[in-house]
């Protein structure tokens, strides 16, 4: 049990850090129904999946966005604008715009990042 929970930890992880995998996950339901293996990874990724949305109320994207925003604000707590640009703290939390990343951070935060860096700069 403590394995599966630990791969179930690696897994989101991994998910956040390189979130193009997520769209690759799509394609394992089109792998040879001969797989068995593959198929039960699937099928217990999925399931994760459905408990993450199950036990946060959150959509798994959602869920993983926030623990992105999460990282930026830490981020910005720690210093990290006064030598990197706002773009570059979008990349470094994962997010594939800046755009995207405002939209995203003032969703889950309700005020965008250059206000939450001015509140943390007080």
């Amino acid at each position: 049990m403590i394995a599966i929970k630990l791969i179930a930890i690696f897994t989101l992880l991994l998910l956040v850090i390189k979130p193009k995998l997520i769209r690759r996950l799509a394609s394992i339901k089109n792998i040879e129904k001969g797989d068995d293996h593959l198929i039960n990874v699937f099928e217990e990724i999925t399931n994760y999946f459905i408990s993450i949305k199950n036990f946060s109320n959150m959509t798994v994207p959602l869920y993983i966005n926030s623990h992105r925003v999460e990282f930026s604000c830490k981020l910005i707590r720690e210093g990290y604008l006064e030598n990197y640009s706002m773009d570059a703290l979008a990349e470094k939390s994962g997010f594939s715009s800046q755009k995207n990343f405002n939209r995203v951070f003032k969703l889950i935060m309700s005020l965008t990042p250059t206000e939450y860096k001015k509140l943390c700069e007080k």
